[in-house]
Order: structure tokens, then sequence, then C-alpha cells
């Protein structure tokens, strides 16, 4: 039995030709029980460049592309307002 790759969601901060870096945030308890808000950020390979700035993004594990990419773009979630704005939708 296979065991399913998990995904994560995250919005693009950057991108580049192929490339996106991600910014995860999540919250976590500390030692004294409080929760505290803690973030990463992923390099992600985007073979279509489908995504751009500001956009919610769903990334899955993949091969290492790079040294430090280690995640690649499932699905465009949901686009930035200024991509939509600059296209004329709006």
């Amino acid at each position: 039995m296979s065991k399913r790759k998990s995904a994560i969601v995250g919005v693009v901060e950057s991108v580049s030709p192929k490339s996106l870096v991600v910014v995860v945030k999540r919250k976590e308890k500390n030692w004294l029980g409080k929760y505290v808000a803690k973030s990463s950020k992923l390099h992600v390979h985007d073979e279509k460049s489908e995504a751009s700035k500001g956009d919610i993004v769903k990334m899955v594990p993949s091969r290492p592309h790079s040294k430090q990419k280690t995640w690649e773009l499932d699905s465009v979630l949901e686009k930035s307002v200024e991509d939509i704005t600059e296209k004329g939708a709006i």
C-alpha cells in the first residue's frame, strides 16, 4: 500500500522562472501553552510558471530539483487580486 503525499498550502512571496518562494504560516504551542505564529519559506518548482506573487498555492513534496527546491506546485487555489485586475477581469 502506497503512502499518499501530504500537500501544504501557502502564499507566493517571490517568483523566478520555474521557481517560487512560498510562505507557509502556522500556529504552534510554546512551553507555556500559548499559541505562537510561526512561518516557513519553501522553495517550489513551477514547471509551467502558472503562479504569480500573492497567489495561494498547494504544493506537494517531490524529488530534489536543486539544493533547496524539494517541493513541486500542485495547483493554484486562488489568484491574487493584483493579477486579476491586470488581466482586465475586474
